[in-house]
């Protein structure tokens, strides 16, 4: 009976001390027509060749109407889903595209996508800043921005804005792998039979009797 004790704990220490999804800080500059600042932003990598997903992220903003902290609105569609925010949303009124992606070395050519991150003022009033174009499909790169006042800087070739890293918490070698959910899902049903053998064998005794 101990050996099969022992494959579970075993498995318990592999699931234990799995490498999991990690979340990595990154502190960004915006500059633009009418709107500049900074802020934070944190995000869970999602594997090798693929963007970062910002869950959370705060700053200091001013554009043409509103000046003050700003706070990232999180997508809850996950990665490579869209979604709407902004005023009259989830009903399509004002309603801004974002999806909260992030490449930070720049795989796809830049670090937002056409639809960015999407942020909220104090008073209400959305800003969104995304990936404008790119001089000769490989830089330099530039972003623009629009608010949920109309106001923006959105235009092929017109936005001109610099999105800058201003510094990361963690280094291109030291990425770690992120565990495929099929894996987990193996050593949970690997698991479960190992218990339930434990338990038979707890229980033949007294089903023999």
């Amino acid at each position: 009976m101990k050996r099969p004790l022992y494959v579970l704990f075993a498995l318990a220490l592999a699931i234990l001390f799995s490498p999991a999804a990690r979340a990595d800080s990154f502190d960004f500059t915006f500059s633009d027509d009418g709107v500049s600042g900074s802020g934070t932003l944190v995000g869970t990598y999602e594997g090798a060749g693929n963007p970062w997903l910002i869950n959370s992220g705060s700053g200091t903003f001013s554009d043409p109407d509103d000046t003050g902290s700003i706070t990232l609105i999180w997508n809850p569609n996950g990665p490579g889903g869209p979604a709407n925010g902004g005023v009259g949303c989830p009903l399509g009124v004002g309603c801004i595209g974002y999806d909260d992606l992030f490449d930070l070395y720049q795989n796809s050519g830049a670090y937002l996508d056409e639809a960015g991150l999407l942020f909220e003022f104090g008073s209400g009033d959305y800003l969104n800043l995304f990936f404008s174009y790119s001089i000769g499909g490989g830089g330099p790169n530039y972003y623009g921005w629009y608010d949920s006042l109309g106001n923006g800087d959105y235009g092929f070739e017109s936005a001109m804005g610099s999105f800058d890293i201003t510094s990361y918490d963690i280094p291109p070698e030291e990425i770690p792998p992120t565990p495929e959910p099929g894996s987990y899902l193996l050593l949970g049903t690997g698991l479960c039979a190992l218990a339930g053998l434990v338990l038979r064998k707890r229980l033949e005794p007294a089903l023999s009797r």
